[in-house]
């Protein structure tokens, strides 16, 4: 019962930590911005410059000898359509890895985690991006160990860091809207949970609220004068 409540209140402090981090970042973009503003040009400044984004943040990778996918969700703020600062939600819902020891029992892993992460857009051509990405996590991988008749022999829970750093590509099929493929490299600390580095291919989906409404007030506006 304890552990339980203790898990609790350690996953929603990391949420609150998460969550603190993304709004300094924020603010250090800001300032430089609005520093020079009167306070009536405030809200129009953060209205043409920032914008939220979130989206599905899925990466094909191998844990354990195992290709698997590790889910992910993310929020943030889009900053001049150039920078990107995020918090995603990430895991493996089911039970992945096949690492066996000396004595052919197996380890199998379920991560979840949280991220704070950024993209930066170092090359842009029409509807094309190249993208540098990078995010770090703390979370926890649930494992259990079991013999050859499948019996458990360890349950337990351990905390990790994963560190992310990568390139995509992103394809923008509405303004609103973008397609992203790339890969990168995936760190996990500390090193007893190492074995659960390797790659990762990045197949994921982008949504931007602002572009999404700004073009359905033009699309409704230009139907209106159609009329």
């Amino acid at each position: 019962m304890y552990e339980k409540l203790f898990r609790f209140a350690t996953m929603t402090q990391l949420w609150l930590y998460m969550r603190c981090i993304s709004v300094i970042f924020f603010l250090i973009f800001a300032v430089n911005e609005l520093n020079a503003q009167s306070p009536w040009q405030l809200e129009d400044t953060i209205r043409k410059k920032y914008e939220w984004i979130y989206g599905f943040d899925n990466r094909r990778t191998h844990i354990q000898s195992q290709g698997t996918l590790i889910y992910g969700v993310f929020t943030g703020v889009g900053y001049r359509d150039k920078v990107r600062l995020k918090i995603g939600l990430n895991g493996t819902p089911f039970e992945v890895g096949n690492l066996f020891d000396v004595d052919d029992n197996l380890k199998r892993n379920r991560l979840v985690f949280l991220t704070v992460g950024n993209e930066f857009d170092f090359y842009q051509k029409d509807k094309f991006r190249l993208t540098a990405y990078s995010q770090v996590g703390y979370g926890f991988n649930f494992f259990r160990i079991t013999n050859q008749d499948n019996q458990v022999i360890t349950e337990e829970q351990r905390n990790i860091i994963p560190l992310e750093l990568g390139v995509h590509g992103n394809y923008y099929l509405f303004p609103w809207l973008s397609v992203k493929l790339g890969g990168g490299w995936r760190w996990v600390f500390p090193e007893v949970s190492s074995e659960l580095s390797g790659y990762y291919l990045k197949i994921a989906l982008g949504f931007s609220t602002n572009k999404f409404l700004f073009s359905y007030r033009k699309w409704k506006n230009g139907s209106k004068l159609d009329d």
